[in-house]
């Protein structure tokens, strides 16, 4: 079997624009987001139990504002203002290009995971379909490598 890594992905808590200044409410540190609409992402590598217990918090909420078995719903819910996602800045990428997700913390707090893996039997790396996925994955994970310094930053 073979298998490589592909990607790592850096997941932290976005919300809307509109939403950065959550009604006047400042958010410095993790404790701050009790009471916040967070969103749940349930199919996340990262969660939010996982996420509060690496920023040193070792309860979590047990309720969500809303919760999707879809990263791109929870991101779209971000977007439209109606909470704060913790998700991949991967697959957030365009909307934090645009300006339509900002990072919660301007430090990101963000954990970074392995999440992205290719696998197959060796045998199959030989056909050239495979070879044009796999040149394709690898192409496409050469655009994140150099995770950003700074939020928002590209």
């Amino acid at each position: 079997m073979f298998l490589e890594h592909a990607a790592l992905q850096e997941d932290y808590g976005l919300c809307a624009v509109e939403r950065a200044d959550l009604a006047g409410v400042e958010i410095r540190e993790p404790n701050d987001l009790f009471g916040q609409a967070l969103i749940l992402s349930a199919v996340n590598v990262i969660q939010w139990p996982r996420w509060f217990a690496a920023n040193g918090v070792p309860l979590s909420p047990g309720v969500y504002a809303l919760t999707f078995d879809r990263t791109y719903l929870a991101l779209l819910a971000a977007v439209e203002g109606l909470g704060i996602a913790l998700d991949s800045a991967r697959l957030a990428d365009s909307y934090l290009q645009r300006g339509d997700l900002v990072p919660v913390f301007t430090e990101r707090r963000g954990i970074i995971a392995h999440a992205h893996h290719l696998v197959y039997p060796e045998v199959h790396g030989k056909w050239k379909k495979v070879e044009r996925f796999v040149t394709w994955v690898r192409s496409e994970a050469a655009k994140f490598k150099r995770l950003p310094s700074k939020a928002g930053a590209p």
